[in-house]
């Protein structure tokens, strides 16, 4: 899923099991409370409960021993996306909109008799210099490169976020946050599996992707170009950068 699939996607995304989007009055998040529900191997799963829905919002917290930028590399090498991503299927890219920006397809591999899930996925890179922080916030979309397949259901709507935090050359803090509707039916074992479990699964499997494929040559041109922009922007070193968000171009 490129960088900015973060494909994050493709795990909650199918199955992100909330609702609807549209925050309504009877939408909305039941404080700003959040509820551990797995906590294991330095990795923390939450969830959010949300008024006159039956599922909540859900987050997933963990710390990775590597740089942000070998993360990135990993997470932005779309194709490969279904090695780490618990569940997933297919990772593909339909659009560049510039440099950092894309719009991704993703489809998540369901148990029966559960259909699979599908979405297509526009995301939109941030870096906030501040707290050096890498903000990727994705939306569900249409594109004319990807009609609707016979048996898989595509999600009617998903909004989120997936932040790169550094707090050392090597340790970076990676939280995720997905509220979304899955669409068609899904029952209650399924939902109480995904909100547990899929985002675990993948944080896990992504540490050991990025211990895996630390130093992988295909992964060299696109750091290099990382590390241009963080230097930049204060992601590196102690340069005191100007406040605000930074839009990648």
């Amino acid at each position: 899923m490129g960088i900015w699939g973060i494909r994050i996607y493709s795990w909650v995304l199918a199955f992100a099991l909330t609702t609807s989007l549209s925050l309504t009055a009877n939408g909305k998040p039941a404080g700003d409370s959040w509820n551990v529900i797995k906590q294991k191997s330095g990795i923390v799963v939450s969830e959010q409960k949300v008024e006159g829905r039956s599922f909540p919002i859900f987050r997933g917290v963990a710390i990775i021993n590597a740089s942000i930028f070998d993360i990135l590399a990993v997470v932005q090498d779309t194709p490969r996306n279904a090695e780490w991503m618990h569940n997933c299927m297919e990772s593909r890219q339909l659009e560049r909109l510039n440099e950092w920006d894309m719009v991704l397809y993703n489809r998540t591999d369901a148990p029966w008799p559960v259909d699979d899930r599908d979405a297509i996925i526009k995301s939109k890179f941030e870096v906030f210099p501040e707290t050096r922080e890498i903000h990727v916030h994705v939306e569900s979309t249409t594109h004319q490169a990807q009609g609707l397949i016979d048996g898989v259901v595509r999600m009617p709507n998903l909004y989120g976020h997936y932040i790169f935090k550094v707090l050392g050359e090597n340790v970076t803090k990676v939280d995720m946050k997905i509220n979304a509707d899955p669409g068609g039916w899904i029952p209650k074992w399924v939902a109480s599996l995904v909100s547990r479990d899929i985002p675990y699964k993948t944080l896990v499997n992504l540490r050991k992707q990025v211990k895996k494929t630390r130093g992988a040559p295909e992964y060299r041109a696109f750091i290099k170009k990382a590390k241009v922009l963080g230097t930049k922007l204060g992601l590196t070193g102690g340069t005191q950068v100007a406040q605000g968000p930074v839009f990648a171009k």
